[in-house]
């Protein structure tokens, strides 16, 4: 019959009861909580007594110093032998009272509860029923906010009983089986279940482990012991001295002591030797002897790149290139996920400030993006470091003030040529680019009441799917006609279901020729009635004018077909702006080369909440959820899938739509701001490539906080006199200036999307972006 897999807990401690408590909480739904008590004075046993089933007290006497006892009889070794000889289950978990058992999710450490740790350990044991021991990280914790681990050991944490295990050393205890007999250990590492520690008196522990470290290097040394003790000895005392802050005597003692007297340890071990030396010397600020200790660390252990890390860091405050910095640190990187083994591994080093030193010598060589983009990964990683915020803020200032750099250059534009300002010439293409829910319709509204600009107002965006069918083929006029006047899918389903938005203007209805059933030209759903108040008869216009047009690429078609329309309504310019276009930037720019491009942008947060109550965006995320779930997108094909659509889903469907089941369908603000975030960061990068006098940034906030300023830079971009005042007059009539809705978030809500808008933000705004939250 198979044994039923029982899970004990062993644990050691003393005068720790206000941290133990959260240790025995997650550990109650165990078959056996053993604590070994070694001279509390602080309530532990009565504590522990109280609790009853399935804790259990032991006390033991704490053993110090070395007196009559073995190596292994007294000090830390001791204590946890006599935890284990109390155990009766299958299987055990050691532990400390200062521990906490933590899940490690997408590189964060999540307090587990009690029924996820007992379903945890029993799963790892059930699952790998010949496996003796497993090894769980154990993370030094820098702080108490939980996701901040300094530095990271795999060590055996989690064992079957049955090989009889003892504990050796009286600090850093390690365990071997008793049975000489076993020759082998099978061990598996443990990668989504954690122990923290949690720092408490750091240096009571530190003076404490410096004397028994000394005492049992002495008792070694005097029982001639074998020199792999000899060794683990010597290197803890030097790591000791480190500690206690004597740095250059750390560091001669591990290179006298350790390195020099033990040359048969493993590479691993050397390599751990050096990494000490060259951190000790750092701090004893000899720069060239710690350069020395990281190069003899990586020709030991390539493999690994905390001595990349470190090198990286001396060649910077040695002023060296930035290009050599970073190339260090991509080899570092590339060595994120090997194994250490049982060896410690500096997080901190290769996370945190690996990412920040990458960012500040992107900034050195101009890559101010790239910068703001390590700078934001610090900051998501490690939210409460100072370092971290102000190296983000020190890479989005640099970011802004190089977009504004190419707006400033952008506004130095010669007034229209004459050619062009007799209305009869075509005029460089300009377009409205934005993420959508930016306040784009307030634009076109802007420069409708313009007397020299046509406004076009969401033309491109209304053709999608298609809007560029046929890419650099010529097509003729009656093809070009089909792609203008087809009826989309999307839209008509959006008329039938009662969920078309207010940017649709064209409503079917008496006296209308196109209606819910047979569809509506694309063309006519915006652009037209925001031209006109006859669009259908502007809409057969543009069908004699297209169809009689030859063959010409796509883009040509619609340079001719905007320059007709400036003509047709007398005016010296045409501004295309299409709502959410900025996705759709580089085919904007391969497809009309010599175009130049107004960028208006609003802060993520508003625009993703926007997004949120918004039918057109809210029925593209709710379609991605449904090629997800069945592969394709029922909205925009009449093609069937062969999966079954999950229940939630069902009513979102075209054939069994429900309205209030899609405005009440859940969506994740932070989902929107990151697609807000991939789009403003993709087209930043995108028009950083065009020249100056391309490009104009327009930010919502100005625009309608002073829209005399921004308009007159707009006007004077476009190449138009300083606008009127009754312009000016016509079109602040027009502004509604509402108050921020992402303060009045929940605050978790709010730090989501807080984080999920920070790097666009940090891009478009700069260090200001930064500031708490209200």
């Amino acid at each position: 019959m198979t044994e039923l897999t029982t899970i004990g807990a062993a644990i050691i401690t003393r005068g720790d009861l206000a941290i133990l408590k959260g240790l025995l909480l997650q550990l109650s739904d165990l078959d056996q909580v053993v604590v070994v008590d070694t001279g509390s004075r602080d309530g532990t046993r009565d504590y522990v007594r109280k609790l009853g089933p399935p804790y259990e007290l032991y006390e033991f006497k704490w053993r110090p110093r070395p007196a009559n006892h073995g190596p292994d009889d007294w000090g830390f070794a001791a204590a946890r032998n006599e935890s284990f000889r109390h155990l009766t289950t299958t299987h055990a978990v050691r532990l400390d009272s200062d521990n906490l058992i933590v899940f490690i999710e997408n590189g964060k450490h999540v307090n587990a509860s009690s029924s996820a740790v007992a379903a945890a350990f029993r799963k790892l044991a059930t699952d790998s029923p010949d496996v003796d021991v497993w090894l769980l990280d154990f993370l030094e914790m820098r702080d108490e906010l939980g996701n901040n681990a300094a530095s990271a050991a795999a060590k055996e944490c989690l064992f079957r009983r049955d090989a009889s295990w003892h504990w050796r050393y009286p600090v850093h205890e390690v365990p071997v089986p008793k049975d000489e007999n076993v020759r082998e250990v099978k061990a598996i590492a443990v990668l989504d279940v954690g122990v923290a520690h949690r720092q408490r008196d750091k240096e009571r522990s530190v003076r404490r482990n410096a004397s028994m470290l000394r005492a049992w290097l002495r008792q070694l040394q005097r029982d001639g012991a074998q020199e792999v003790d000899l060794a683990r000895a010597r290197y803890l005392v030097g790591r000791s001295l480190y500690a206690q802050g004597q740095f250059a005597k750390s560091a001669q003692w591990m290179l006298g002591q350790f390195l020099a007297k033990h040359r048969n340890v493993t590479p691993e071990d050397k390599w751990e030797g050096w990494m000490e030396v060259a951190r000790s010397l750092m701090q004893s600020d000899d720069v060239e002897g710690a350069r020395h200790a990281a190069l003899q660390a990586i020709g030991l252990c390539p493999r690994f790149g905390e001595a990349y890390v470190m090198l990286a860091d001396l060649k910077s405050q040695a002023g060296e290139r930035p290009a050599d910095i970073l190339k260090l640190l991509e080899l570092a990187e590339s060595c994120a996920n090997e194994n250490h083994g049982t060896h410690e591994r500096n997080l901190l080093l290769t996370g945190l400030h690996a990412t920040l030193l990458g960012s500040e010598n992107l900034l050195k060589l101009g890559r101010y993006r790239e910068a703001l983009s390590l700078a934001d990964r610090a900051v998501g990683n490690h939210p409460d470091s100072e370092l971290a915020r102000q190296a983000w803020e020190k890479a989005a200032s640099a970011a802004q003030a190089k977009l504004a750099e190419q707006s400033s250059s952008g506004v130095v534009v010669q007034s229209l040529s004459p050619a062009i300002a007799d209305k009869a010439h075509a005029a460089p293409p300009v377009f409205v680019v934005s993420s959508g829910r930016c306040g784009s319709t307030l634009v076109s509204n802007m420069l409708r009441l313009h007397p020299d600009i046509l406004s076009l107002s969401e033309f491109l965006v209304m053709l999608m799917p298609g809007t560029f069918a046929g890419g650099g083929v010529p097509i003729h006029g009656p093809q070009f006609w089909a792609l203008l006047n087809t009826p989309r899918k999307r839209m008509t389903l959006m008329y039938k279901l009662g969920i078309v938005f207010d940017e649709v203007l064209y409503r079917p209805g008496p006296g209308r020729r196109f209606t819910v059933d047979t569809g509506v030209p694309p063309i006519l759903l915006t652009a037209l009635p925001h031209l006109t108040d006859k669009p259908e008869a502007l809409y057969d216009e543009i069908h004699d004018f297209v169809l009689a047009q030859g063959a010409h690429t796509v883009g040509q078609h619609y340079l001719r077909l905007f320059d007709w329309l400036r003509q047709r309504f007398d005016r010296k310019i045409w501004v295309e702006r299409s709502g959410s276009i900025l996705a759709n930037l580089g085919e904007l720019m391969a497809y009309f080369p010599d175009a130049r491009f107004v960028h208006l942008y609003r802060d993520g947060r508003e625009c993703a909440i926007s997004m949120a109550r918004h039918s057109a965006f809210r029925l593209s995320m709710i379609t991605g959820e449904l090629i997800s779930q069945i592969g394709i997108d029922p909205f925009n094909t009449d093609e069937l899938s062969s999966r079954e659509v999950p229940p939630a889903l069902q009513k979102l469907m075209p054939d069994s739509f429900d309205v209030e089941a899609f405005w009440n369908y859940p969506l994740a603000l932070e989902s929107l701001g990151n697609s807000w975030t991939i789009q403003e960061a993709n087209g930043i990068g995108l028009l950083a490539q065009l020249p100056p006098g391309r490009v104009l940034q327009l930010r919502y906030e100005d625009l309608v906080t002073r829209p005399e300023a921004e308009l007159a830079n707009l006007m004077r971009f476009l190449g138009l006199p300083e606008p009127t005042d009754e312009y000016l007059r016509s079109t602040a009539a027009i502004i509604k200036i509402k108050p921020p809705k992402w303060p009045q978030l929940p605050e978790e809500e709010r730090k989501r999307l807080d984080d999920s808008c920070r790097f666009a933000m940090g891009l478009l705004y700069g260090a200001d972006a930064l500031t708490p939250s209200p």
